[in-house]
């Protein structure tokens, strides 16, 4: 019997790998001529090209989250020094079996940064759909992701998977943004043992792009361009509602000015007093228009 299911698993496993392997062959050959050539291109001035259509089981995958955390008072960026192999980088990591990304970046910034970070509401572009009342003007700030990195590993002799034939995989990291407050100091002790040559650094955007790992740069560009943004859109919406109280009681000086003018004691303008208080409910009571 248990020669049979392996006969049948490794006749399973050929089939499979045989029609992976068709599909998405075939799935490039039934693309465009457009879509080939813009494959070739960056997305965006933000992003690299797109990558072929593939697919990978859940040995041939991690995902992570890590965040570009701002200091709104300095606007600068939490960066992280490694002392050991001399490198700066984001806050980012693996996420935990039933963990959210979202707990996972909060988690990561925690850990390796030491700071009680909160998400940043951004007004940042996002192709995920939004509620149909926000969709004719959007004025909701979102705490949705901003930018996406998928980086190749290689496995090596040895692993856990090494039986299925594993060859390595892929990690995707959902980068958010995070916000410290101004006088915010890096909690001692949060670090992991192979953390504890890790240093916490506050940088200006300047000094933050000459100084982060490489791979992180676009990351780092994106999230600024969107940061300036929201900060520029939260300003807007501040006037907008500074103008509005202004004219609100601009509007609540003149009816207090024509009260003080009726309430003077002339007899003509407490007539138009009388009338002004007139209510529906005084008209219900006492029949003024029979």
């Amino acid at each position: 019997m248990a020669r049979e299911l392996r006969r049948f698993s490794d006749s399973a496993v050929k089939l499979s790998s045989r029609v992976l392997s068709h599909t998405f062959n075939r799935a490039d050959t039934l693309q465009s001529a457009d879509i080939v050539s813009a494959r070739q291109q960056p997305l965006s001035r933000y992003s690299s090209p797109s990558v072929p259509n593939a697919g990978w089981c859940s040995i041939n995958f991690m995902l992570g989250a890590g965040m570009v955390i701002f200091q709104q008072n300095t606007h600068k960026i939490v960066l992280v020094y490694e002392r050991k192999r001399k490198y700066w980088f984001l806050p980012r990591g693996r996420k935990d079996v039933g963990e959210s990304l979202e707990e996972t970046a909060l988690r990561e910034a925690y850990e390796e940064a030491g700071y009680n970070v909160e998400f940043l509401p951004h007004y940042g572009p996002t192709r995920q759909p939004v509620g149909p009342a926000e969709r004719v003007t959007r004025t909701k700030a979102l705490t949705e992701p901003i930018y996406l990195t998928i980086t190749a590993w290689k496995d090596g002799a040895h692993t856990p998977y090494e039986a299925e034939g594993s060859k390595g995989g892929e990690y995707m990291t959902s980068w958010y943004l995070g916000q410290i407050a101004e006088d915010a100091i890096p909690v001692e002790g949060t670090r992991m043992p192979e953390e504890q040559h890790f240093e916490t650094h506050l940088l200006s955007i300047e000094d933050a792009l000459k100084k982060v790992y490489q791979d992180e740069v676009p990351v780092v560009t994106y999230a600024w361009d969107v940061y300036i943004k929201t900060m520029q859109v939260q300003k807007d919406l501040s006037d907008i509602a500074m103008k509005k109280s202004k004219e609100e009681d601009r509007e609540e000086d003149d009816d207090n000015t024509v009260v003080d003018w009726l309430t003077d004691g002339s007899d003509a303008r407490m007539v138009c007093l009388d009338f002004w208080l007139i209510t529906d409910e005084w008209v219900a009571v006492n029949g003024i228009y029979d």
